[in-house]
C-alpha cells in the first residue's frame, strides 16, 4: 500500500471514529448502548465504574471534535500543517484514552462479562491503535 493510500485510509478512519465516539456517548446517556439496569447486575462496584466512564465524556468529545475538524480538511489537502498537527494531537488523545480505558476494563474483569459488551469495550483499544498508527505515519512522513 502506498503512503498516500495509507494516509487516506487513516483520515477516513478518523472521520468514522469521530462519529463512532459521538454515537457511543449518545448510546451511553440514552442507555441504548449502555443498558444501566442490565450492566448494574453484571459489573461489580457498578457505581464506581459508571462514575469512571462518565469522566471520559468531555475528553472523548474534545478528541472527536479535533478529529472531525482535522481529518476532513486533510482529505481535501493532505499537506495542511495545522490539520496535521491537530490530527496528531487527537491521535495522542486516542492512545491515552484507549490505554486508560483498556487497563481499567482489563484489571476489573470487564472483558469477561458478556460477548456484546466485551466487543463494545474492545473497540476502545482499537481506536487507540488508530492513534498509534497515525502518530507513526505522521512521524515517518515528517522526514
Amino acid at each position: 500500500m502506498s503512503p498516500r493510500a495509507l494516509f487516506r485510509g487513516l483520515r477516513i478512519l478518523h472521520c468514522v471514529a469521530a462519529v463512532g465516539i459521538v454515537l457511543f456517548w449518545i448510546g451511553f446517556y440514552t442507555e441504548v448502548g449502555f443498558p444501566r439496569a442490565v450492566l448494574e447486575k453484571k459489573i461489580p462496584h457498578f457505581d464506581a465504574y459508571y462514575a469512571f466512564e462518565k469522566a471520559f465524556t468531555v475528553p472523548d468529545l474534545v478528541t472527536a471534535t479535533a478529529m472531525a475538524i482535522a481529518a476532513p480538511r486533510l482529505l481535501r489537502d493532505p499537506t495542511h500543517r495545522a490539520s496535521r498537527a491537530l490530527l496528531l494531537a487527537a491521535s495522542g488523545g486516542l492512545v491515552f484514552l484507549g490505554l486508560l480505558d483498556f487497563m481499567y476494563d482489563f484489571r476489573n474483569g470487564l472483558y469477561g462479562l458478556d460477548v456484546r459488551f466485551t466487543l463494545e469495550l474492545l473497540l476502545v483499544p482499537l481506536v487507540g491503535l488508530l492513534g498509534v498508527g497515525t502518530i507513526a505515519f505522521l512521524a515517518k512522513s515528517a522526514d
